[in-house]
């Protein structure tokens, strides 16, 4: 998820804001306008294990870029995991409009040769050019080939080396680039809103009702009309959760991951370990369960 709400002060709106300016507030702006990039980046990572994708779509949002990695051991030629690596993505490869993907592929270390990232580039275009989402996809247009510097459809990269490879800058400038190619990137904001979130973050909640964000908002200056813009525009920041619908609107979740994630990943996790994934999760709370509850577990 992304956000340019520090290079942003400029207010477009009706209101005057004359008597409710934090000077304080000012000055951090004017600090990290002067000593930050003009990009400030929330990075967010979700579980590849297939029994965190029931959450997944609590967190998916318009506004960001999406990374999506995958080991090329399981792609490489001869390898037994093909099509374990074209059924992972494909779960994540969507039927519509996305915001941009990257896809990466990791262990280049292990699967070094450029004709084999080639072939793998080849494997995923002939794969998903059909998506409707394929053309989100960023393409690695300084990538390396059997001829040279070619296009590939991923960014293989080797994890020991991090920023040495250059393959790893070459991602972090081609994502830089495309959060900063969207428009939402550069959207003017109130800054009431900012104050409003300060506010909001400094309560050391995870969650607040509906009526309790208005009565923040009001203090700030903010009229009623202006709560539902607000926090769907934080929503699709990333900042805050809050999903408009009948049943959930009355909610809003300050610290998705003490909120939602923490409790549900008691629940919804690998407690085996399989052939193809060694990964186990293993709490109190499921040692207790287990031995008070044998037959049910």
């Amino acid at each position: 998820m992304d956000q340019e709400i520090y290079s942003a002060i400029v207010v477009k709106d009706k209101m005057d804001l004359t008597a409710s300016v934090d000077e304080t507030l000012l000055a951090k702006l004017a600090d990290s306008i002067e000593t930050a990039t003009n990009l400030v980046i929330s990075v967010f990572d979700f579980g590849g294990q297939s029994v965190f994708n029931a959450v997944h779509h609590f967190f998916l949002v318009g506004r960001g870029v999406y990374v999506i990695a995958f080991n090329m051991e399981w792609s490489a030629a001869q390898s037994a995991d093909t099509e374990r690596f074209l059924a992972y993505l494909k779960f994540d490869s969507g039927t519509g409009q996305t915001a941009p993907i990257a896809l990466v592929g990791t262990h280049k270390d292990k699967v070094g040769s450029v004709a084999e990232h080639e072939r793998i580039s080849n494997v995923l275009y002939n794969t998903f050019i059909d998506s409707l989402c394929w053309p989100s996809v960023i393409k690695n247009s300084n990538g390396s080939g059997v001829k040279g510097c070619t296009t590939l459809m991923f960014f293989p990269i080797d994890n020991c080396e991090s920023r040495g490879d250059p393959s790893m800058r070459e991602l972090l400038r081609a994502v830089e680039a495309a959060v900063d190619a969207m428009p939402y990137t550069h959207m003017d904001v109130p800054l009431q809103w900012l104050k409003a979130l300060d506010e909001l973050q400094a309560l050391g909640s995870s969650s607040i009702s509906y009526t309790g964000v208005c009565q923040v908002l009001k203090r700030c200056g903010m009229a009623y009309e202006a709560v539902r813009h607000f926090l769907v525009f934080f929503h699709e920041m990333g900042l805050l959760m809050w999903h408009d619908e009948a049943t959930l609107r009355d909610v809003v979740i300050l610290d998705p991951v003490a909120y939602l994630v923490a409790p549900a990943t008691v629940v919804i996790c690998k407690l085996q370990p399989s052939s193809s994934d060694a990964t186990n999760h293993c709490m109190k709370v499921h040692k207790d369960c287990q031995r008070a509850f044998r037959d049910e577990w």
